[in-house]
């Protein structure tokens, strides 16, 4: 039913945005390991000083992943699970979005890092929030990403807290991290 769908689209969508930003021609690893540090979002978009709209988008990403957390305490505390859906898919169609516009594809290393590192840290914390109303889904997402059993608590849902995920997440034949479900029939 609705559900199923629902599921269904996020899952592409998350699973899309995961699955791009871990393709063999990028290297999340060395992408954690240059940004995960940096203080402020602000650093990051220095590196994108003419560009007036990827620096924007990548700016408002880390504020609104940073505002997550309290959103979907709220919404989950007030029975509103569809607010927290929607918050929730929200960020990961913005996430989709700024890959498209940014492209990752065509720019230098450091431009790229700070792109797949945008996207990957915004899809971490998200797989971490999301554990407790979609567990399977969240942690084959951070399976995915290879982050340590260890970092999946509300510790690590703020930015820049994890800088040892994403080891072997670019290695070719790595299984995509969602499968599509065969719609049940009763």
């Amino acid at each position: 039913g609705k559900l199923h769908k629902v599921r269904e689209m996020l899952a592409m969508k998350w699973g899309n945005l995961i699955n791009r930003c871990c393709a063999s021609k990028f290297n999340l690893c060395r992408a954690v390991s240059k940004y995960s540090s940096v203080e402020n979002v602000e650093a990051i978009g220095v590196i994108f000083g003419n560009e007036p709209e990827v620096k924007s988008r990548l700016t408002q990403l880390f504020i609104d992943v940073g505002k997550l957390p309290e959103l979907l305490d709220q919404s989950i505390s007030s029975f509103q699970g569809r607010a927290a859906l929607r918050a929730i898919w929200s960020l990961i169609d913005d996430a989709n979005t700024f890959i498209q516009i940014s492209e990752p594809w065509t720019r230098n290393e450091i431009q790229q890092d700070a792109i797949i590192y945008t996207c990957m840290e915004l899809s971490r914390i998200i797989s971490i929030l999301c554990q407790p109303i979609i567990p399977d889904m969240a942690n084959s997402l951070l399976d995915r990403i290879d982050v340590a059993k260890s970092k999946r608590t509300l510790a690590y849902a703020i930015a820049n807290s994890d800088s040892s995920y994403g080891r072997m997440s670019n290695s070719k034949g790595r299984q995509a991290p969602i499968k599509r479900l065969a719609k049940r029939t009763e």
